[in-house]
């Protein structure tokens, strides 16, 4: 399941253990992130996670527990799409996949877990990549049954059908999973909540629509989407491509 390229679209923490606030730790975390990008520097990213861990070893919540996990998902692809290491990413996924399969019962937790999941294929077996497939499926339905609200349940969702194969009744439902995540608002406000993701619903649906060549329907989206993340740079590309 190839997602390195959707999940950057929604990417771009010196923090306190003590205050854990929702734009706070999403936001440090993605700005940890490009910074060791544009430094060429694990650095950043690394204090970042440092300080998570601290602050999930001094209290383990649901809140630490994600946010320490958000951080290992971002070294994982640190590590294994800009500097080209698979082994050390693999660690780092497994770790942030670790953290997060204990809380059975937690919406957001579940739908990153479903997307971590699917990022960690690329590391496995031949073999082991149907399993993993079906677990990510499952986690993104369990968020989805915990909280039919939660637009990232259906990005989990859509993203899984996006990548599996046809043969195996793949892309089928990707339309109807992002255009439910499209019509969900989500409250700014709401302390200790990630906010990421609706970026890349555009992005995925105008890629769906790319493929079933329906370029009308592709521009129209992308249009929508250029409106409200007119920075984005996937979104730049592909107004180039279209």
């Amino acid at each position: 399941m190839n997602i390195i390229l959707i999940i950057f679209s929604s990417i771009f923490m010196s923090m306190s253990s003590i205050v854990l606030q929702k734009d706070g730790l999403q936001q440090k975390i993605e700005k940890a992130f490009v910074e060791s990008i544009e430094s060429n520097s694990n650095e950043p990213l690394e204090k970042a996670v440092t300080t998570l861990a601290f602050a999930f070893e001094e209290k383990d919540t649901i809140s630490t527990r994600y946010w320490l996990s958000y951080a290992r998902y971002h070294q994982a692809l640190l590590a294994g799409e800009i500097n080209k290491d698979k082994k050390q990413a693999e660690q780092f996924i497994d770790r942030a996949i670790s953290l997060l399969k204990p809380l059975k019962n937690d919406s957001e937790s579940l739908a990153l877990l479903s997307i971590q999941i699917g990022y960690s294929i690329r590391f496995k077996s031949y073999f082991a990549m149907v399993g993993l497939g079906q677990d990510s499926r499952a986690f993104a339905e369990t968020a989805l049954a915990l909280d039919p609200t939660n637009l990232r349940a259906y990005y989990s969702l859509a993203i899984n059908d996006f990548y599996t194969p046809k043969v195996f009744g793949g892309g089928r439902e990707v339309e109807f999973y992002l255009k439910k995540a499209l019509g969900l608002s989500q409250n700014e406000n709401v302390e200790d909540q990630p906010t990421w993701g609706k970026d890349s619903v555009y992005e995925l649906l105008i890629k769906q629509y790319k493929k079933e060549e329906k370029d009308s329907l592709a521009q129209k989206y992308l249009t929508q989407a250029l409106a409200l993340y007119p920075n984005n740079q996937q979104l730049k590309a592909l107004f180039e491509e279209l």
